[in-house]
C-alpha cells in the first residue's frame, strides 16, 4: 500500500486551520451567551417594569441609571468589535475566493480572464431616447474595470496587467486629475478613447490648462488618441 507522508509545512497548515476553527467555535459560543445575557439585562432593566414605588421614589429610569451609563460607555466598544469582525470576514472571504475548487473561474489562466475583462469593458450603446442620458445630476455608474479590480488580489493583478482595460478615459474628475493620469499610465502604449465630460468637469483655469496639455500634439499620449468625445450639450442648456 502506498503511503503519503505529510510535510512539516502541511502539519503547520492543518494546525492553523484547526486553531482557526476552534477560535470560530469559541466566538460563536460567546456570541450566543452574550445574546442571552443581553436579553436578560434588557428585561430586568426595562423602565416599563419598574414598580410604582420605584418610580415615585427615584423618578423614571433613576433606579438603574448606573446600569444605563455603563451600557452607554460600552456602545463604542461594541461598534469596534463589529468592525473587526466585518474586516476579518471580508479578509477570509477574499482568501476563500482564491480557491480553484470552490471558485472554478480561478482555474482559468490569467490570459483567459484578461480577455473576459476586455470583452466586459466594451460599453453598451447609449440610449438616445433616455432623457437623463446627459444629465450631470445623474451619478455615473461604476466603471467595469473598477468592479473587477476590487474583487480579489488575483483579479486586481490581472486587471493591472491588462492595459486594454484602461484605454477608455473619461475626464470627469477635478484637479489635480490623479485618476485620469493613473488611467493614462495603466493603458501603457495602447490606443486611447477620450471622453471630455464637460457636464461634470469644474469650469476653472486648472481644468482648462490640464485639458489643453493632454490634447497638445506635442504630448506623447495625444498621439495615441483614436477618438475624442466631448459632452457639452447639457452644459450649454444650463447656461
Amino acid at each position: 500500500m502506498e503511503t503519503h507522508s505529510r510535510s512539516p509545512r502541511d502539519s503547520l497548515r492543518n494546525a492553523a486551520l484547526s486553531a482557526w476553527l476552534e477560535s470560530l467555535d469559541d466566538v460563536a459560543c460567546s456570541i450566543r451567551s452574550y445574546l442571552a445575557e443581553a436579553s436578560t439585562l434588557r428585561q430586568e432593566c426595562d423602565p416599563d417594569r419598574f414598580t410604582e414605588q420605584e418610580s415615585k421614589s427615584h423618578g423614571v429610569g433613576a433606579p438603574h441609571i448606573d446600569i444605563f451609563s455603563e451600557i452607554d460607555n460600552r456602545i463604542e466598544e461594541m461598534r469596534d468589535l463589529e468592525v473587526q469582525l466585518f474586516i476579518c470576514r471580508a479578509a477570509m472571504q477574499e482568501f476563500r475566493n482564491r480557491s480553484t475548487t470552490l471558485v472554478p473561474i480561478n482555474r482559468l489562466p490569467p490570459e483567459c480572464i484578461s480577455q473576459i475583462f476586455i470583452m466586459g469593458s466594451i460599453p453598451e450603446p447609449e440610449d438616445k431616447d433616455d432623457p437623463d442620458a446627459d444629465d450631470p445630476r445623474e451619478p455615473l455608474g461604476k466603471p467595469f474595470y473598477l468592479t473587477v479590480y476590487r474583487v480579489c488580489h488575483r483579479w486586481r493583478e490581472i486587471a493591472l496587467n491588462t492595459p486594454q482595460l484602461w484605454i477608455s478615459i473619461r475626464f470627469s474628475d477635478s484637479a489635480p486629475f490623479e485618476f485620469s493620469e493613473l488611467m493614462l499610465e495603466r493603458s501603457r502604449g495602447c490606443p486611447l478613447y477620450i471622453h471630455l465630460d464637460c457636464l461634470r468637469l469644474r469650469a476653472d483655469i486648472g481644468t482648462a490648462l490640464h485639458l489643453l496639455d493632454v490634447s497638445d500634439p506635442r504630448n506623447p499620449d495625444s498621439r495615441r488618441f483614436c477618438a475624442v468625445v466631448i459632452s457639452w450639450r447639457s452644459c450649454v442648456r444650463t447656461m
